[in-house]
């Protein structure tokens, strides 16, 4: 399945990604041992798409999320996997024809959630205790004591807690909010109560989700069925001085 030499053709096509912003140098030099790359990372996105057009007879795999409707996917007889570099599985490739042909195609979900969800929990931090806010009023000479109470100061520490989705994200945060000790309800309709209620979790609708928690976290994937979820509507119902970080994996998860 390769060219030349035999080794299997990989195209790495990650943009807005550089190829060295996935892989450290000895991954890359591995990746280049084993397979014949087809680095498709230049400053020309119309050579680029030229390039993969000419590549789709002899790729074994694509590492990236170039556009992949049917007849393209048609063009790639050796194609076995496409790895998006993406946190979420963009709508621009035919799932259903790979599906056909039995191409393996994976996210880079898992390995991101981690780090977002420390990032998540950071954010959460800073909106309890008004980290950034302190920080620009003391470089404005305005800065002023912190309180524990009231509208300026809460804790994370016995919280009411919502979780908006229990993907990879929510799993990956949820361990990290534990030492906290809070009371965490989730909204996410493609899991079955039970599965929540298993690791402490309290199964909630979305209202009561929002309504019920001092920091609400929006963590699910957006797909066309979930656009616009939460709205002006649904906000209004979240009590008064409640924090919202929003970290979903793609644009329109909450507008």
């Amino acid at each position: 399945m390769g060219d030349g030499d035999g080794r299997p053709a990989v195209v790495v096509r990650p943009a807005p990604r550089r190829h060295d912003d996935l892989f450290a140098a000895e991954v890359w030099a591995e990746l280049a041992e084993r397979f014949r790359i087809i680095d498709l990372t230049g400053d020309d996105p119309a050579a680029d798409e030229a390039a993969l057009e000419a590549a789709l007879p002899e790729v074994f795999a694509i590492v990236g999320q170039p556009d992949l409707p049917r007849e393209r996917v048609a063009r790639a007889p050796r194609l076995r996997a496409v790895l998006n570099v993406e946190g979420n599985f963009l709508p621009n490739e035919d799932y259903e024809a790979c599906f056909e042909r039995g191409i393996h195609v994976l996210a880079a979900g898992p390995a991101f959630a981690q780090p977002v969800a420390e990032y998540a929990l950071g954010l959460a931090l800073d909106l309890a205790r008004g980290i950034s806010r302190e920080d620009r009023a003391f470089r404005a000479g305005e800065e002023g004591r912190v309180p524990y109470g009231g509208g300026q100061g809460v804790l994370l520490r016995h919280a009411d807690v919502g979780l908006v989705g229990f993907g990879n994200l929510g799993r990956a945060l949820h361990p990290l909010l534990a030492p906290f000790q809070p009371t965490i309800r989730v909204f996410d309709p493609w899991l079955p109560p039970s599965v929540l209620r298993e690791r402490g979790l309290v199964p909630a609708p979305l209202d009561e989700t929002v309504a019920r928690s001092q920091f609400l976290f929006v963590l699910a994937t957006a797909t066309a069925e979930n656009h616009h979820l939460l709205g002006p509507r649904e906000l209004a119902l979240a009590p008064p001085g409640a924090r919202l970080v929003l970290v979903s994996p793609a644009p329109g998860g909450a507008e």
